[in-house]
């Protein structure tokens, strides 16, 4: 008894948590359309699994753009929200969220990367560090991997890479040091040529690398954004 009453009274005690300040394109009711982001108060609240918590009376703001989207500067994070209410926050693309390529955006939770369609479903779950875009079918991942900032610009080196198609299959096992994986164009057509034997077979196309050490990272505007300073 003793031992819940004082759970009772941690969380009684606990502090409400504050709803934070945020940025958002505001719908204008009698003017033309605007794409200036704007400083609101009181938005809401980022929950400790990524989940945004948008007051309703922000959310009825939103200019939703042709796509049925918005996206809200929270907590140092950006959100994509659509007009049923759902959210994911996003990776941090070129000032903004994500592009969305062959119908997918890299999406983040609790610090690993997944995807989104554009009904933002999450598509592929969150399991890697870091993610790419996807091209011609297929992305880079990496788990381990660790940024490195250069001024405003970033790289990742270390961990072990591998490659993903768009149902979230892990086509060439991520073990692989950084710097021994083709892009996926390149990767589309080893995989085409590869045999049904061998140990490139066995591995999704690629031969396996002749040494675990890592290889320098690469710039590259896919690479982990700064979060934005309020």
């Amino acid at each position: 008894m003793k031992i819940v009453s004082i759970i009772l009274l941690l969380f009684a005690a606990a502090p409400p948590l504050r709803a934070a300040d945020c940025e958002y394109v505001a719908r204008q009711a009698k003017k033309g359309p605007t794409f200036e982001m704007t400083s609101h108060k009181d938005c809401g609240i980022v929950t400790d699994g990524d989940e945004l918590k948008l007051k309703k009376t922000h959310f009825n703001r939103l200019d939703f753009s042709d796509n049925g989207l918005a996206w809200v500067w929270i907590d140092k994070k950006i959100f994509l929200v659509a007009k049923n209410g759902k959210s994911a926050r996003m990776h941090i693309f070129d000032n903004g969220p994500d592009y969305f390529e062959e119908g997918l955006a890299r999406m983040i939770r609790n610090g690993k990367f997944g995807f989104v369609n554009k009904r933002l479903t999450v598509v592929i779950e969150p399991a890697y560090d870091f993610a790419f875009q996807f091209t011609d079918g297929y992305a880079t991942v990496c788990n381990e991997c660790k940024t490195k900032w250069h001024g405003e610009h970033s790289t990742l080196v270390g961990g072990a890479w591998g490659i993903i198609d768009r149902k979230g299959d892990v086509v060439v096992p991520v073990t692989f040091a950084q710097g021994t994986l083709p892009d996926p164009a390149e990767y589309k057509k080893m995989k085409k040529n590869a045999g049904p034997e061998g140990p490139a077979a066995k591995s999704g196309g690629v031969a396996p690398p002749a040494s675990p050490s890592p290889g320098p990272g690469k710039a590259s505007g896919n690479a982990p954004a700064k979060e934005k300073s309020k």
